[in-house]
């Protein structure tokens, strides 16, 4: 049978070269692309496939949720996030949560052949550089315990991040499909948990640890 593959992410250009890299791969494959969560969410529910490759910083719906959705519905397929984010602090969170592999979008054509051809053979990818991240961590044992990556749940992180983009609680709720007093409650949840009450000392705080929250991918 042909390789399925879905391909999820906000710009045209990066679905158009991802699957450019597939069909170098597979003269056969069947991509469909998709532009948002909520178009995931549909094809997901009408197709089945072998490797979804998708970023987290799509509109109409959040990582979390779709995720979940996909393990439910299809729980052997496997999921290559490919994302802009620094990839030695979140790409073992992603995995945590239920992705299989993390590919940085900076990444090289070469590099981004072959995690997906990892991911296609072993179902399983992650850089050379966290892995040896993930080695000094755990032999040096380097977070303190205000690191905000300790500390903050997945979704907190995630609001954490955009409310240092300075985006408003109605933009997080909007990208997250979450109410606007969802947010909030998260919201008072960081700044209880990170003993700060300003927008400005979380930005200090992430600086602090080193953590650079990523741009809008």
């Amino acid at each position: 049978m042909a390789l399925k593959v879905l391909v999820a992410d906000d710009h045209s250009i990066v679905r158009v070269g991802l699957t450019l890299l597939l069909e170098k791969i597979d003269p056969h494959v069947y991509v469909c692309e998709c532009r948002d969560f909520r178009e995931v969410l549909t094809v997901v529910s009408e197709q089945q496939f072998d490797l979804m490759i998708l970023d987290v910083n799509m509109a109409n719906g959040n990582y979390q949720d779709t995720i979940d959705i996909i393990r439910r519905k299809q729980p052997t397929a496997k999921v290559l996030i490919f994302s802009s984010l620094d990839e030695q602090l979140y790409a073992i969170r992603y995995l945590q949560t239920g992705a299989n592999g993390f590919l940085h979008k900076l990444a090289s054509e070469t590099e981004v052949e072959y995690a997906v051809r990892q991911m296609l053979n072993s179902g399983k990818y992650i850089s050379e550089k966290v892995k040896e991240s993930m080695i000094s961590s755990f032999l040096h044992g380097d977070k303190t315990h205000d690191d905000p990556l300790e500390i903050l749940s997945n979704r907190e992180l995630d609001i954490a991040r955009f409310l240092i983009q300075g985006m408003t609680l109605k933009e997080i709720a909007t990208r997250l499909n979450l109410h606007v007093a969802t947010v909030s409650t998260y919201k008072t949840r960081i700044f209880e948990k990170m003993a700060i009450s300003r927008v400005t000392d979380l930005i200090e705080r992430f600086r602090i640890h080193g953590i650079v929250p990523g741009e809008k991918t």
